[in-house]
């Protein structure tokens, strides 16, 4: 993939000074990269790109710093710092949950309705195989992490549990009203 930087070399040695010193936050470096025009498809940093760019025109390791001798900072080893800053910055960006709502129409004229979660809707309507007719989604929405997922699919489990189908194979469907239905998409595409 080629990237077309948007900055001028020197200010990319300045970011590159920054982030050796450490005085970038995870989003600000990840910004940063993005306007520099180290994105890719998706708006995605080309770490890959960036790590090559900063290889053909900076020195490797700290020497490209400037380090004030009075100060506390000291010299450290620039390839394992933007190492681990772009592990972070790509494991805290890629990380997201989802929570569904799905319904199932039966032939017998009930409805069965489902909340859940996953990491990969796409991959989830296609394992979605709870009864032999297809869902309907009814809402989805995205959420920090897995964990905020998790948190919130138990809440709204407890709140429904009444409402639960005993003997499903699934514990996760519920007998709903259409008024039920819709008080149950408003609360979750207000999570976003």
């Amino acid at each position: 993939m080629t990237i077309q930087n948007r900055w001028p070399k020197k200010e990319l040695l300045r970011l590159h000074r920054r982030i050796a010193l450490g005085e970038l936050s995870n989003i600000d470096l990840f910004n940063s990269l993005k306007q520099a025009g180290f994105a890719g498809r998706g708006g995605q940093v080309d770490w890959l790109a960036w790590e090559e760019y900063r290889r053909n025109n900076f020195n490797s390791g700290a020497e490209d710093v400037e380090v004030d001798e009075d100060s506390s900072s000291k010299r450290h080893d620039m390839e394992l710092c933007l190492k681990l800053q772009s592990q972070i910055v790509q494991a805290t960006t890629a990380v997201k949950g989802f929570v569904y709502f799905k319904k199932w129409c039966l032939p017998t004229g009930e409805a069965w309705y489902k909340v859940g979660i996953t990491n990969n809707l796409k991959r989830r309507d296609g394992e979605q195989n709870v009864l032999p007719v297809p869902p309907i989604s009814i809402a989805a929405v995205a959420v920090a992490s897995m964990e905020h997922a998790r948190a919130i699919e138990s809440a709204m489990h407890q709140v429904l549990n009444e409402w639960k189908i005993e003997g499903a194979q699934n514990r996760e469907l519920f007998k709903l009203s259409i008024e039920q239905e819709e008080s149950v998409r408003l609360a979750i595409v207000s999570i976003s």
